[in-house]
């Protein structure tokens, strides 16, 4: 929309009087006779106010029916809200029925004011503006869920953000949550997040950022995106930017508008990006927990500019990468999967190469002992990437002896992994011959040599000398390897036997035995080492959402010390009581104390509310998607509170089989927007048990039945 008046402090002094003098009348203003915008939902008219004689844009409902109408009242709400902030349309006058409204008359939008792809300064001011005018409402937990060029307005020499009629208002205050129906279009396509299509009701400020990063794309190329599809700018601080808001999992964006603008001062701010690694890594080694994530953030929305925080991040104390992989998994994955690419073109010492293998073998353990294994997979990949480059020949003997002590569906994706990079099996045939390595991945080294024998051929040293070139502390020891992860002979996994010719001793083959006896070495090696070297488990890192990343914790054994029954956790004799009905569940992978929303402290993903934390509390998860949880207070101090937001909540969107009808004492509620969960109370133990699942073939109900008490 266009207008010929110009705006300034003496404009804002009569639309000031316009709002003093406003009473809701429509007869109050004369309407040009043609509009200056037109949309399926309002028309905008200039106007004139005529007790004042001031200029004005008047929106009038196009339809008046109810749901229009709805609309049109959330436009009026959240503009009144927050309209007092700079870059937030205000209200000038409303009708009571909210068929109609008056707001200062802009001088065009982003997209009409637009004259090609923007410049960085020009840009960044918009981008900025508009996360100035989300701030409050985000904290607020308003979601606006319609952020286009269209409704970027220019007023007063400034930006600001207006329609708020898709807005979302604070959970548990939404007048009809209907209508943000499950799976139907919402927001405008191209524009709108992925997740708004899914359950509209439930999206977080993530879904703004998503937004935002679609304008930027918009901005830098002079095209309107596709759903769900990045836009992105060819290349540049705004490429990194868009890519890290448009990634397709919320949880991967920038945690809402305050950390797009962080992202955004770390690209384009004085501060070089090997200064601001090197301050983030002193913090850290001073124990600032913030510093490990934010330093792991920055490589891992580097985009193709990871390798500036090769040795920030490479260098960090294992117990360190252990922090930042447990609190962030999908960050450390970008990192990971771009260390392939780190020496394009450099010709590096062979130590700095093998700390990069051993490095991320070191990830691989990590991931193992948190159930994750899209982590863990893509470290294998690119381990064995640099392995069969020949970038690594000297850390052979580190990835046969990693590869050794799998087991369970560890050994299952280094399987995989390895029939994926059949040229790097060449280095590690002393592997088909022993019967303690997991017969999967011993068959996926046999099978390559038998297809790829030009990539077979006697097994590289393992590198001893090389390794004693690296100075004191560069890089992981070995017994860093093993992570937190399954090992032989743990309860996750069963040794099989004759699988190789011959029966597996060597006696037919004395170089074979003699390889085997170099495999047996290196898993004790790996096992001792992992067994002397304590990793500190940061319960306040590790994933907080149940079923999902984190949630699958390592398998119970010598190397993590996790129990797998609940009653091993349980400090009272009421709360082992509570809990002894699962220990009977025969697939929990771990049992550990709660944090986050795992403490059952009443503040969930689906409802956030403040916390009243428990006297105790511990969850179980199966390393899949299954997550039960317990929770004990002190008489008279939360129980009540906590019990009825969850037996309150929102029901679950798509109950399965029995959840339709759960029995009396029970309810099932949405957890969040992909997991379902049953809760059920124990008023005299002053207890609370809740079990979640995104499965949708699990009934919770039908499981709960088995297990209860």
């Amino acid at each position: 929309m266009a207008s010929v008046h110009p705006s300034g402090a003496d404009e804002r002094s009569r639309l000031d009087a316009v709002r003093r003098a406003g009473r809701g009348s429509r007869r109050d203003y004369a309407l040009d006779p043609r509009p200056i915008a037109r949309g399926g939902q309002a028309t905008v008219h200039g106007a004139v106010h005529k007790p004042t004689g001031v200029r004005v844009a008047f929106k009038k409902a196009a339809l008046r029916d109810r749901h229009s109408l709805a609309r049109m009242r959330r436009e009026i709400e959240a503009a009144r809200l927050f309209g007092d902030h700079p870059h937030v349309m205000p209200v000038l006058d409303a009708s009571p029925a909210h068929d109609w409204f008056v707001m200062p008359l802009a001088c065009g939008t982003a997209r009409t004011l637009a004259a090609g792809p923007a410049d960085p300064a020009s840009l960044r001011e918009l981008i900025t503006a508009i996360c100035d005018a989300l701030r409050e409402p985000h904290r607020r937990d308003w979601i606006h869920r319609d952020l286009k060029p269209d409704n970027i307005l220019r007023f007063d020499r400034r930006w600001v953000v207006a329609d708020w009629g898709l807005g979302r208002r604070p959970r548990g205050t939404t007048t009809d949550p209907a209508r943000t129906r499950v799976g139907g279009e919402f927001g405008t396509a191209g524009f709108a997040a992925p997740e708004l299509a899914v359950n509209a009701h439930l999206a977080g400020a993530q879904a703004d950022v998503f937004s935002i990063g679609q304008i930027v794309g918009w901005a830098c190329t002079g095209r309107d995106p596709q759903p769900n599809v990045p836009l992105l700018p060819p290349s540049g601080p705004w490429r990194i930017i868009a890519k890290a808001a448009t990634a397709h999992d919320p949880a991967r964006r920038p945690d809402g508008v305050d950390g797009l603008l962080a992202l955004i001062a770390a690209e384009f701010d004085p501060e070089p990006a090997a200064a601001r690694a090197a301050r983030l890594t002193g913090a850290i080694r001073d124990g600032d927990g913030s510093a490990l994530v934010e330093l792991f953030s920055l490589a891992g929305h580097a985009g193709d500019d990871h390798a500036r925080f090769f040795d920030s991040v490479v260098d960090l104390p294992a117990d360190r990468v252990r922090a930042a992989v447990a609190a962030d998994p999908a960050t450390a994955a970008e990192v990971v999967r771009s260390a392939p690419s780190w020496y394009a073109g450099t010709a590096p010492s062979p130590a700095r190469r093998r700390r990069v293998v051993t490095w991320l073998l070191t990830i691989a353990g990590h991931a193992a002992g948190l159930g994750e294994w899209d982590l863990l997979e893509d470290a294998v990949d690119s381990a064995l990437h640099l392995d069969a480059a020949g970038a690594a020949a000297d850390a052979g003997g580190a990835v046969r002896a990693w590869l050794s002590a799998q087991s369970g569906q560890a050994a299952s994706i280094a399987a995989v992994s390895l029939r994926r990079h059949p040229e790097a099996c060449a280095r590690h045939t002393a592997l088909i011959g022993a019967a303690a390595v997991d017969h999967r991945i011993r068959e996926a080294v046999r099978a390559a040599a038998a297809t790829h024998p030009a990539a077979a051929g006697p097994p590289v040293p393992d590198g001893d000398d090389a390794a004693r070139d690296d100075p004191p502390g560069d890089g992981p020891t070995q017994g860093d390897l093993s992570g937190d992860g399954p090992t032989r002979g743990g309860p996750s996994g069963d040794v099989a036997r004759g699988d190789s010719p011959g029966d597996g001793s060597g006696r037919d083959d004395p170089a074979g035995g003699r390889r085997s006896e170099i495999v047996v070495v290196a898993v004790i090696g790996v096992v001792a080492a992992a067994l002397a070297v304590t990793i500190p488990l940061l319960d306040e890192a590790a994933g907080d959402q149940p079923g999902g990343r984190g949630s699958g914790a390592g398998a119970s054994d010598a190397q993590t010390g996790l129990p797998r029954r609940p009653t091993e956790l349980a400090d009272t004799p009421q709360f082992k009581n509570f809990v002894k009905p699962w220990d009977q569940y025969p697939a929990w992978v771990a049992c550990r104390t709660g944090s986050g929303d795992t403490l059952l402290n009443g503040s969930f993903p689906a409802r956030r509310a403040e916390p009243e934390p428990p006297v105790h509390s511990l969850s179980c998860g199966n390393g899949g998607n299954l997550t039960v949880m317990f929770a004990e207070f002190r008489p008279g101090a939360g129980f009540a509170g906590v019990s009825q937001r969850y037996l309150s909540a929102p029901a679950a969107e798509h109950p399965v089989g029995t959840e339709r009808t759960p029995p009396s004492g029970t309810h099932v509620f949405q957890w969040s927007a992909t997991h379902r969960a049953l809760v059920w109370t124990d008023r005299e133990a002053q207890t609370i048990g809740v079990v979640t699942t995104d499965s949708p073939a699990a009934d919770l109900v039908e499981i709960w039945s088995r297990y209860r008490a």
